[in-house]
């Protein structure tokens, strides 16, 4: 369900702005606050992160350490 609320935002952004927003900031701001969407907690230090070349929300895992 929340995928399509995303995705339903973001086509309304595009419809009113001509563009899809251009940043992560943006999309945050533009389409996470101003839709009242709820992201869940990403376990384990995972990040959500905006696709800015495909218009998607992604999760991005932490990196590995580096091994001694």
């Amino acid at each position: 369900i929340m995928k399509s609320h995303i995705e339903g935002a973001l086509n309304l952004f595009n419809a009113s702005e001509g563009r899809y927003p251009n940043s992560h900031e943006e999309f945050m701001t533009r389409i996470i606050k101003e839709n009242n969407i709820q992201l869940p907690v990403l376990p384990g230090g995972n990040k959500y992160q905006y696709d800015v070349e495909n218009h998607k929300l992604v999760v991005v895992e932490p990196p590995a350490p580096a091994a001694p």
